[in-house]
């Protein structure tokens, strides 16, 4: 008699499974959305097979494709880590608390390379030698360095009240809600507290 294998799954759209929900190499299916993810051995969610503009859980925030070459991005115990090498850099928690290795710089012409796939008012995010940047169009508005410097385009604001889903802003979210926005203009939005060097 053949054994009948039932995988985790929910009905709701962009639902996505935690790293609790499962097991490495465990398959959890969003029926809605029609998506398959599974669980790696550093305990992050993947999407598998992930289309170009598709999401990658890391437990409980999410955020675009994962994919970096020098820079891990990854979740442990609720917090998003963005990690260069040994060096954690910059972190931020499901309360929207931001702790950074180095220094905060506002109101820089950022630079560096973009990524030319990133055009119009699109959105996106990604990494040229050791820096991590996020862009609009054309535009680096944020970079994180290796050492753990984070340069920000225009203001910074703690405590913020973010309401996310304006097409002018990216948005980190987490299961409580919107954590951190970017916005257009260059300014960075944080719901909770900042912890430098």
């Amino acid at each position: 008699m053949a054994t009948k294998i039932i995988h985790k799954k929910s009905s709701v759209a962009g639902k996505i499974p935690l790293a609790s929900d499962l097991e490495v190499g465990e398959i959890a299916l969003n029926l809605e959305d029609k998506l398959i993810y599974s669980k790696q051995t550093d305990g992050t969610v993947v999407e598998m097979s992930p289309s170009e503009s598709s999401s990658v859980s890391t437990g409980s925030w999410t955020l675009g494709s994962s994919t970096t070459v020098g820079w891990a991005v990854t979740e442990a115990g609720g917090v998003l880590v963005w990690k260069y090498g040994t060096t954690v850099a910059f972190q931020i928690d499901n309360n929207g608390n931001v702790t950074i290795a180095g220094d905060v710089y506002l109101n820089q012409a950022i630079g560096g390379n973009t990524d030319s796939e990133i055009t119009g008012t699109d959105w996106g995010y990604h990494e040229d030698g050791t820096n991590f940047y996020f862009q609009r169009g054309s535009t680096n508005l944020m970079r994180i360095t290796s050492t753990g410097d984070l340069y920000i385009a225009g203001d910074l604001d703690s405590d913020a009240t973010i309401t996310s889903g304006t097409a002018t802003s990216y948005y980190f979210t987490s299961v409580g809600g919107a954590n951190l926005e970017i916005t257009s203009a260059g300014d960075v939005n944080i719901s909770g507290d900042i912890s430098t060097s």
